[in-house]
């Protein structure tokens, strides 16, 4: 008899969390099967493919050229709390795979700020995928845009004036940008 090592793939582990495998018997190509007379286990971790169906952003009015998108899952289950991977992109400016980080602390639900929206005018975000750190699972997903509207940032410039000690005067400013 010649030791060795197999793999196997386990399937109906849906759940995220720790699991028990256990091998109560192999069997090889020819169908001879051998029971062990010591079942063996595993204990293994979980990693839920993450996964959304809504997806939804603040105006990029802050001057700063950042969103806030939140995305979230009715199944708390499909997006579970922890530490994700986001990656993304922008239709104006034109970028892609930009990537950011975001948290979820309550189930169901995260957000993440989508950088470089300098572009003043429409632009939609396009999630592209998020894996949880430290894992490579990512699965295929729906509703993953949001439309924002960017605005330019408020711009205030008093005129230049010159006072007397002791006496006042009135200062007018003209504003400009818009705010969507």
């Amino acid at each position: 008899s010649t030791a060795g090592t197999g793999t196997f793939t386990a399937t109906g582990l849906t759940t995220s969390g720790n699991s028990t495998i256990t091998v109560t018997a192999i069997s090889n190509s020819a169908n001879c099967s051998t029971s062990l007379s010591s079942n063996r286990t595993a204990t293994i971790s979980v990693i839920a493919e993450p996964n959304i169906n809504s997806t939804s952003s603040t105006n990029g009015c802050d001057g700063t050229g950042n969103a806030t998108v939140t995305l979230s899952h009715s199944t708390t289950s499909n997006l579970p709390v922890g530490t994700y991977t986001v990656t993304y992109g922008t239709s104006s400016p034109s970028q892609s795979n930009l990537t950011a980080t975001m948290s979820v602390t309550t189930a169901g639900s995260g957000t993440f700020t989508a950088t470089g929206l300098t572009t003043v005018g429409s632009s939609t975000i396009t999630v592209n995928s998020i894996v949880v750190q430290g894992g490579s699972c990512s699965s295929a997903l729906s509703n993953n845009t949001a439309t924002i509207t960017v605005g330019s940032p408020v711009t205030a410039q008093p005129p230049n004036r010159t006072i007397d000690y002791g006496s006042s005067t009135t200062f007018t400013a003209t504003v400009g940008g818009t705010n969507t």
